[in-house]
């Protein structure tokens, strides 16, 4: 009995750690906001937030439906947490997020489906 073993070159891995770098800069400029502190920092945290819900995005829609119908109730939270660090102001960019990721879901779906949805 033989056996033939046929063998192909692996794919060489282009630089497999270059990941990290994104979350390195990430890291960074949370330390640095952090001891900036005030619109900075409220800046970075309403941008993670917004990329933390649009995320699921990659996955389907139903998980930045998901993400938004969990971020709704805690807003309020979020909202008076962040007068701990920034003054009151009337116009709040933390308003702005649902809709904009609802925007970019809906962005997403119409390039899915191609405007078979009208």
């Amino acid at each position: 009995m033989s056996a033939v073993v046929i063998t192909h070159p692996g794919r060489p891995r282009k630089l497999a750690i270059l990941w990290i770098a994104p979350l390195q800069a990430a890291s960074l400029f949370t330390v640095w906001a952090i001891t900036a502190g005030g619109e900075i920092l409220r800046s970075w945290l309403l941008t993670a937030t917004m990329c933390l819900m649009t995320l699921p995005l990659l996955v389907g829609l139903e998980g930045t439906l998901l993400a938004m119908m969990l971020f709704e109730p805690l807003r309020g939270l979020l909202r008076r947490g962040q007068y701990l660090i920034v003054d009151y102001t009337a116009q709040d960019p933390i308003h702005l997020l649902t809709p904009i990721v609802t925007f970019i879901a809906l962005v997403a779906l119409l390039r899915k489906e191609k405007l078979n949805i009208f």
